[in-house]
């Protein structure tokens, strides 16, 4: 069995952070790629380089002459570039993980996952475990962005189009009232001091969205933000629990990974906690890690956490008892992915048909409540 230096995973986490507090002036935030494990190349490079590196390998071709192979085929200059200095690493007598290390272009998972590989004769099969990983997460990220897209499309479009009304319409038909002299109805008294207020905040409004937007984006990696977040995310109704679904889809597919790679418990726990991005984890996994640094069982420290269901801690437990944790984790994510794809769909089809209906009634009320004098006045003319 191969171990981790607890403090070998501590140190490169902290290189990278100081790395990423420094930044570089003038930098866009734009530019920057808002990854769940940090910026380095895409999921779908990933795929293609692991793919392609261990069907060469299987072939027989050794790890030097493979990564020469990848580099040739690779079109994207970033990950070109990467995988030059991969190779000229290797030459110079690095182990390929340590090569892939030095790239800052993929993740702490992926190094420690390939060092195990290296070091228990099983690179092979972790570059296909990578594979699936990665396979899995491009599968996770689009069923939440299918579930999201439409009804946020659907809600900008609607309140793009409310403020217009407010903004540009109805004032033209405050100066044709205006002229009547009647007294208007309570509806359309309403919507026209509505469009008051739009028409003299509006610009405000969105002057100090954009600070408070800009605040919070500032604040993001800080643990009460993401605390708060987290909070606010898991107690929407449907949606929370399918995201909280995602992340222990994440945890099971990452706990599997390194099962299989034969990394002790303590150490796959330490990794896992700082390669989740999601608070309620990170904290379930700190307090786990001192739990079984004390000699508790997985399923014991886990079990403390009201994140985690009971399915899911029953079958931490029976996997333990029975050796086959890694297994267990693997029929989780795949059972919980089955939901997730289930309740995604649905949720498309519930939020997609109300938004439609909510949105239709706030454009009519507007229209009824501008069209309401007219109304009056013309049954007045016909009296």
């Amino acid at each position: 069995m191969s171990t981790i230096d607890l403090n070998k995973i501590k140190k490169v986490q902290a290189k990278k952070e100081a790395k990423k507090s420094k930044g570089t002036k003038g930098e866009s935030l734009l530019n920057k790629e808002i990854q769940l494990f940090g910026k380095g190349a895409s999921d779908k490079d990933k795929i293609k380089f692991y793919q392609q590196l261990s069907i060469l390998l299987e072939a027989g071709v050794d790890i030097k002459g493979a990564i020469e192979v990848c580099g040739e085929e690779t079109k994207k200059k970033k990950l070109k570039k990467a995988i030059g200095n991969i190779q000229e690493s290797i030459v110079n007598g690095e182990s390929f993980s340590e090569a892939l290390e030095k790239t800052e272009q993929f993740s702490n998972y992926e190094y420690f996952s390939l060092k195990i590989g290296e070091e228990t004769g099983q690179l092979k099969t972790v570059l296909k475990q990578l594979v699936v990983f990665y396979k899995n997460r491009i599968k996770q990220k689009r069923l939440f962005v299918s579930a999201l897209s439409y009804p946020l499309m659907v809600l900008l479009f609607s309140f793009g189009a409310v403020i217009f009304m407010l903004k540009f319409i109805v004032p033209i038909f405050t100066d044709v009232f205006q002229r009547f002299g009647n007294e208007l109805p309570a509806a359309t008294q309403m919507v026209i001091q509505a469009s008051n207020i739009v028409g003299k905040y509006f610009l405000p409004f969105l002057l100090i969205s954009a600070i408070v937007t800009g605040l919070l984006y500032a604040q993001r990696k800080t643990d009460w933000f993401r605390k708060i977040t987290a909070k606010i995310v898991c107690s929407i109704p449907v949606l929370g629990k399918i995201i909280k679904k995602l992340y222990t889809i994440q945890l099971c597919q990452g706990m599997a990974l390194m099962i299989e790679s034969r990394v002790p418990i303590l150490q796959i726990v330490e990794l896992q906690s700082k390669m989740i991005d999601f608070y309620p984890i990170n904290e379930a996994l700190e307090k786990c890690k001192k739990e079984i640094f004390g000699g508790a069982l997985l399923y014991e420290s886990l079990s403390k956490n009201s994140f985690f269901d009971s399915r899911f801690l029953t079958l931490v437990k029976v996997g333990e008892a029975s050796n086959c944790l890694g297994q267990i984790f693997k029929e989780l994510a795949d059972a919980y992915l089955q939901e997730v794809e289930y309740e995604t769909g649905i949720l498309s089809n519930i939020i997609e048909p109300i938004l439609i209906i909510f949105i239709g009634l706030i454009v009519g009320a507007i229209l009824i409540a501008m069209y309401l004098p007219m109304f009056q006045l013309s049954n007045g003319m016909g009296v």
